[in-house]
């Protein structure tokens, strides 16, 4: 008897990642292709229905059998699973009816979601606990977000919500978007600015490896950026009282050392209450969270249980 799986497509402005997930987060097979932004609109969406002929067939092989394809998108996604804004890095592909597309091409039900939505759903599924109420942020560029909200993904009127990244506040007299002061880029500029271009790549691996070594500079900027992160975080602690808080991003992955500071400032800034039993977790599945997540709404959505 074959066992049930779902395709998992994570679309991403580098790389598509794609693989088969069984219904508990289990990943079977993966794979990876260059995104090709340049390619005009009907040929990255038969570019992307091969990608997903291709992962029907290497089920057949493996012996499973595929009840749904769910598929992470940037930006925003209606729906009608279609990409309507906010997709810079992949403008090929806004407006285009993906789910149709895949729908009409290997006759099975097709989910679109925003991307980070789909990270953290991927989070959750491979957690011991299940949690109701559960906040995710994911930190690079900018600061991707999502919220369960009573064990469900809430996604605002429209499905634009989520956009956790782009809440204004006023920092040293101007007003900025919260990413502007704590994503992974911000972390990277603050460095820029005090560090002469020397041998090495100043990226957020650079910065960690300073800090963990003591350097007083890497200190000082990774303090005040960790303070910006929890301070963002606190405000949602505040108005959303999370069972949980998921972190996710490369520069987080890499390690525990300075989890504690933005934890430090969640505590100084949330309301006591707000933060009883809260559990502030560090992402674990990486670049795979994506398609996982995709995978695991897409047979939720099929089976009629709503995450």
């Amino acid at each position: 008897m074959k066992k049930t799986a779902a395709i998992g497509i994570d679309i991403g402005g580098t790389s598509i990642k794609f693989g088969l997930v069984g219904p508990l987060g289990n990943l079977y097979w993966e794979s990876q292709v260059e995104t090709r932004s340049d390619l005009p609109q009907e040929e990255a969406l038969n570019r992307l229905l091969k990608i997903a002929t291709s992962a029907y067939l290497k089920a057949d092989e493996l012996e499973l059998e595929i009840e749904s394809i769910g598929i992470g998108a940037p930006g925003l996604t209606d729906t009608t699973g279609v990409i309507v804004d906010g997709a810079p890095n992949v403008q090929n592909l806004v407006g285009a009816p993906l789910s149709q597309r895949l729908a009409f091409g290997l006759n099975l039900p097709v989910i679109v979601a925003n991307d980070a939505e789909m990270m953290a759903i991927g989070e959750q599924g491979i957690l011991e606990e299940t949690y109701k109420t559960l906040l995710f942020f994911t930190l690079g560029t900018g600061i991707g977000g999502a919220m369960i909200l009573n064990g469900k993904i809430f996604s605002g009127h429209y499905g634009f919500g989520g956009e956790l990244g782009v809440f204004p506040m006023v920092v040293k007299g101007e007003v900025k978007y919260w990413e502007d002061i704590a994503s992974t880029e911000a972390l990277v500029n603050a460095f820029k600015h005090h560090v002469k271009p020397g041998p090495h790549q100043l990226n957020g691996e650079y910065i960690i490896d300073q800090y963990r070594k003591g350097e007083p500079l890497a200190k000082e900027i990774v303090h005040e950026w960790a303070h910006y992160v929890g301070l963002g975080i606190s405000g949602y602690v505040n108005v959303f009282n999370p069972q949980a808080i998921i972190l996710g991003g490369g520069i987080v992955e890499a390690g525990e050392v300075f989890i504690h500071k933005i934890e430090e400032t969640i505590h100084q800034y949330a309301i006591g209450k707000s933060c009883e039993g809260l559990q502030l977790k560090r992402a674990k599945l990486g670049n795979r969270a994506g398609l996982i997540g995709a995978a695991l709404y897409s047979l939720s959505q099929t089976n009629s249980k709503v995450y």
